[in-house]
């Protein structure tokens, strides 16, 4: 536990769940760097609405809990529904990237 009652674990995994994304985000970049496509820019955007989303949804959470665990299990829901739209559009721009790579012989 921390001075104000967390446990570490809580910490580290922000962290590692950060290094994370960040990683995606560059990746994705990068990729889009090497090879611009509607596809590649439709993984890139659902890699930067990820990040984004990292962000507000430790955000919503700290300010909707100073308002009772009902507020916060609701803002939970809210949270994992535009989280899994964000995967949606990220996984449709792999897909689609996936479906027009030419295979080499």
């Amino acid at each position: 536990m921390t001075d104000d009652g967390i446990p570490i674990t809580i910490y580290i995994g922000q962290a590692l769940h950060f290094l994370g994304i960040l990683g995606l985000v560059i990746a994705t970049s990068i990729l889009v760097y090497k090879k611009k496509s509607a596809a590649t820019i439709l993984i890139l955007i659902g890699a930067i609405l990820t990040f984004i989303s990292f962000f507000a949804s430790i955000a919503s959470n700290f300010f909707a809990a100073q308002f009772g665990v009902d507020q916060l299990v609701t803002m939970q829901g809210w949270i994992s529904i535009v989280s899994a739209i964000i995967y949606l559009i990220f996984v449709t721009g792999f897909i689609w990237f996936g479906l027009t790579l030419k295979k080499s012989s």
